[in-house]
């Protein structure tokens, strides 16, 4: 069975989810509680950092991709960084790049706000 930890933390103006195992159809739903939880406290500018996911399934992009516009009319956006080389040749494969700013590392992520 897959599992996953989501930590938070506020940095420059901005909320960071660390996520930590698979990202998966099991696990998918406590990244959407977390952003979404985030969003409705008032912090719609998120930077999902996946240095640590080992795994990556379609319902883990859809979890990112579900919050997105409601965190943009919230005037913030959902950003990625960290990226494991095989999971962002992944998002980048399937066109999620489009809609997802990807960036290598936080800091940057962050500086687009």
């Amino acid at each position: 069975m897959s599992d996953i930890e989501i930590r938070t933390r506020d940095k420059d103006g901005a909320r960071i989810l660390d996520v930590n195992g698979q990202l998966d159809s099991h696990t998918a739903y406590r990244l959407e509680e977390q952003i979404q939880a985030s969003i409705a406290a008032g912090q719609p500018r998120l930077v999902v950092n996946l240095r640590q996911v080992e795994y990556l399934s379609s319902a883990g992009m859809g979890a990112m991709l579900k919050y997105l516009n409601v965190a943009r009319s919230a005037n913030g956006d959902i950003k990625l960084s960290n990226l494991p080389d095989r999971i962002d040749a992944l998002m980048r494969s399937v066109g999620l790049a489009a809609a997802l700013e990807i960036y290598q590392f936080e800091e940057e992520a962050l500086a687009r706000f």
